[in-house]
């Protein structure tokens, strides 16, 4: 073999070890990557627009429509207006619904019995529902981690009744069966991704009594 031919072959042989450790590189920033607004900066924002975000939630809950009839909360000119002024992207309802006394067998039996006895429409359960607030333009975003590639979302929460924490866990309400809900964890942080994250989990910052972070993972 000529020195020439041996010089191109080491050439194309070290490109490629450069390229392969590139890329491992790359994939190691991107597993650990997290592209949302911290923690720190989200409190802040919340803090220093809360009385504008509590006015929004507060009307997004009150307003009521007919299953058949679209959904213009949003575009109300009042409404819109402020979630522009304070960068707001969004505000919606989520899982789970806080009825009244939500860890009661009691009271979860006497709630589905007013919707089946049609007291009150599908609709009308926004004002038990969880409310969830967009403010980051980044807050969903697809994420390299050691359990495969999945798509997160970070965002603040309000929840209508307080929720009982035990042992850095919310729990969720009590069920028909009369056992409550799946628990979700709190941490101390949302900045870095929690350890033994599992696929369809959310999990929690306090913020105060009704008020969360929350970071949720799903898959593709």
């Amino acid at each position: 073999m000529s020195k020439l031919l041996f010089r191109k072959i080491w050439k194309f042989i070290s490109i490629f070890i450069l390229v392969i450790a590139l890329l491992i590189a790359l994939i190691i920033v991107w597993a650990h990557h997290n592209p949302f607004s911290t923690d720190e900066e989200m409190i802040a924002y919340f803090q220093a627009h809360r009385g504008e975000i509590e006015t929004l939630v507060k009307s997004y809950r009150e307003y009521t429509r007919n299953l058949d009839e679209e959904d213009i909360w949003r575009e109300i000119p009042s409404n819109k207006l402020l979630m522009d002024k304070i960068g707001i992207i969004d505000i919606y309802e989520k899982s789970p619904v806080w009825f009244p006394n939500p860890y009661s067998k009691e009271a979860e039996h006497q709630f589905n019995s007013d919707i089946e006895a049609k007291k009150f429409l599908q609709s009308d359960l926004r004002p038990y529902s969880t409310i969830g607030v967009d403010t980051d333009p980044n807050r969903i975003a697809l994420v390299l981690l050691s359990s495969g590639v999945h798509y997160i979302s970070k965002n603040i929460e309000y929840f209508p009744e307080e929720p009982l924490i035990v042992e850095n866990n919310i729990l969720w309400p009590v069920r028909s069966d009369g056992l409550v809900h799946t628990m979700s964890r709190l941490v101390p942080n949302l900045n870095s991704y929690p350890d033994d994250w599992k696929r369809l989990e959310c999990v929690y910052r306090q913020i105060d009594t009704h008020w969360y972070l929350s970071m949720c993972m799903s898959s593709i």
